[in-house]
């Protein structure tokens, strides 16, 4: 199983994360908390009167969304169809149980680009492993076996189109990537017995 971590839209948040949200800006708001009313101008304009529906209407908007209804849709579509439905330019990194040498969790990106969605690992398994000298005919050998990319950076990806599985494919690109520092370790622990 793997835990989300947000930026933008929260992957699989439900409407009441968004309303507690709302509600804590209107009464920070009410306050008469200077962040809470730049908030609220940046959205909406100078105005005396401020509601739960401008506070859900600014909430919307620093989602990069029109409006409430828009994220509304958005995050019950995501309910349904998962990473697929975010919105536009949303980026959402996923942490899976596997973990590098060092401890750290094997994390993937996944961004919304139009009608494409990029999935990769931000080159960290090649780095955890130090990038030795030789690394790239290695790491190319091991992404092949799991049928995805590596690019002259060391980021293991995979780009796909609306309507895949991403969530597997997310999955077989941080497998990949803890398989690629798993070989470049080797590589360097049979380099330092030579």
């Amino acid at each position: 199983m793997h835990e989300q971590v947000p930026h933008g839209v929260r992957h699989r948040a439900d409407l009441d994360y968004y309303r507690k949200r709302a509600k804590a800006l209107v009464r920070a708001h009410r306050r008469g908390d200077a962040d809470a009313h730049a908030r609220a101008a940046r959205a909406l304009g100078d105005r005396d009167r401020f509601l739960l529906a401008d506070a859900l209407h600014v909430i919307a908007r620093e989602h990069g969304l029109r409006s409430w209804p828009e994220l509304k849709r958005a995050v019950e579509s995501q309910a349904e169809t998962g990473l697929a439905s975010l919105p536009d330019g949303a980026d959402v990194l996923e942490r899976f149980a596997l973990t590098y040498v060092d401890g750290e969790p094997v994390r993937v990106s996944v961004r919304r680009r139009a009608h494409r969605v990029d999935i990769d690992d931000g080159g960290e398994g090649v780095e955890r492993a130090g990038r030795p000298p030789g690394w790239l005919p290695v790491a190319e050998a091991v992404v092949e076996r799991h049928n995805l990319n590596v690019n002259r950076r060391g980021v293991v990806f995979v780009p796909a189109v609306i309507g895949r599985d991403i969530d597997q494919l997310a999955r077989r690109v941080a497998e990949a990537s803890y398989a690629v520092h798993a070989a470049l370790l080797e590589l360097t622990g049979e380099r330092m017995f030579v």
